[in-house]
């Protein structure tokens, strides 16, 4: 009796640990923004919308020069609406975010042309990324 309980305990143990979402959104968004630190651009683009792919060419063609400056990404927490979820986190202590979206019942990042809150936005026409503006909010 003793060992068929053990043995539940262990199968309920390997259920629960297989469980755990690899697709799920705090997996794709920190997979993401490894990705980046290390310069992994087809590996972000493979996890990312179309137009968030588009930004990645737009990073790359930017930063492909520059040495990479590792982040320290802590406290990552998801709240998933529907098809959409937002997870927060700690880069280097400040607190910043970033979207996701389900695309055929995968969890993607997706970071639009222009960003709620912030005086950025990014001017691209298809592949060929043509100019960055940064305008200020309330003209």
């Amino acid at each position: 009796m003793k060992q068929k309980i053990f043995y539940l305990i262990i199968i309920a143990f390997l259920i629960i640990t297989s469980c755990s979402n690899k697709n799920g959104p705090e997996h794709v968004a920190n997979s993401f923004l490894e990705f980046l630190d290390n310069k992994q651009y087809e590996e972000a683009r493979q996890i990312s919308t179309a137009e968030t792919q588009k930004m990645i060419d737009f990073l790359e063609l930017l930063y492909s020069d520059e040495p990479i400056e590792k982040r320290n990404i802590t406290d990552m927490k998801c709240i998933e609406k529907g098809n959409t979820a937002t997870c927060t986190f700690r880069d280097n202590g400040e607190e910043d975010n970033i979207q996701l979206v389900k695309e055929d019942k995968t969890w993607k990042v997706h970071m639009p042309k222009e960003f709620p809150d912030t005086d950025v936005s990014y001017n691209y026409d298809d592949d060929e990324i043509i100019e960055i503006e940064a305008e200020k909010t309330g003209k």
